[in-house]
């Protein structure tokens, strides 16, 4: 296992993450007489997936095999690391856009996004990859 390569995948997944709750957030905005939650979360896990497919299967097949994820305990600590990074990254992006930091609830509330949807999409894309792996591009 590298560690590097945890952080990194870790990283990138959090902070697509983050575009996709906004990107949500923006669909919700042009929609506005809906609820906010039945347009923004399924909007975010859609684009979570997608993007998180795409960025997987470009390090695939990078040159370089040592970028990918592999193995269970690989996607397990990314799957970990990816709330770490949330509150890492959105309380100084929040502090700055807002000024002021962010409330537990609004820190919850990215964690019950993550970690469902983290889950979701990287067993979903480490299924494909596994597949795509089998297929001689």
């Amino acid at each position: 296992m590298k560690r590097i390569r945890v952080f990194l995948h870790s990283f990138v997944l959090t902070i697509i993450n983050l575009g996709s709750i906004m990107a949500g957030f923006c669909v919700y905005y042009v929609l506005k007489p809906v609820d906010q939650i039945i347009i923004q979360v399924p909007v975010a896990v859609f684009l979570t997936f997608i993007i998180f497919f795409l960025w997987s299967w470009l390090v695939y097949y990078i040159p370089n095999k040592d970028t990918p994820l592999s193995g269970v305990r690989e996607f397990a600590l990314t799957l970990l690391l990816t709330p770490v990074w949330g509150v890492a990254i959105f309380m100084p992006v929040h502090y700055v856009i807002r000024g002021y930091l962010t409330s537990f609830g609004n820190i919850s509330g990215l964690w019950m996004f993550q970690i469902p949807t983290n889950f979701f999409v990287l067993y979903m894309v480490s299924c494909i990859i596994n597949k795509l792996g089998k297929i001689k591009v």
